[in-house]
């Protein structure tokens, strides 16, 4: 099968004009679309509904090329899921930057967490630190938590300044 986004403009404010949809048949994924509605009514940049749906795309035909059916439930879903995701972005020819795998991943990560709550969180110890997050309001104790996974990026310098 094969996927692509289309950008059907819409008057209703509460649906996102980027769809993804089956080549052929012109089918809708729904969890996908779910999701970009869902930030669509969360007020969303269209540029940006249209890089979440690129990323989502990308990451469905991984999935596809993976376990031969795009169909994705909680139970296919695993904790190294992302890590899997994250190794074969890692490994693509030319590489690609840090900052676009962790782009990526926070929005897979995000829209798999919504469309399946129950499933499995992702697990990678090294590309993960825990911390202490405040409770809310500051109210009770810290609670231990885990940070999003991420592979390293390199920090920009500074511009020096001639003289």
């Amino acid at each position: 099968m094969k996927f692509r986004v289309v950008h059907q403009p819409a008057s209703n404010q509460a649906r996102s004009p980027f769809r993804i949809v089956e080549q052929a048949t012109r089918r809708e994924v729904d969890w996908i679309n779910r999701f970009l509605d869902r930030e669509c009514l969360r007020r969303v940049a269209d540029t940006t509904l249209r890089s979440y749906a690129h990323d989502l795309l990308h990451f469905l035909r991984w999935w596809e090329s993976v376990h031969h059916s795009e169909a994705i439930s909680q139970d296919a879903l695993t904790e190294s899921t992302l890590l899997d995701y994250l190794r074969f972005q890692s490994s693509q020819r030319p590489q690609l930057s840090g900052a676009t795998i962790n782009h990526r991943v926070a929005v897979i990560d995000r829209a798999l967490r919504v469309a399946f709550p129950g499933a499995p969180g992702p697990v990678a110890p090294g590309f993960q630190q825990t911390y202490w997050r405040h409770a809310p309001m500051g109210l009770g104790r810290p609670l231990p938590a885990l940070s999003r996974l991420r592979v390293k990026t390199p920090i920009p310098k500074p511009p020096e300044e001639s003289t």
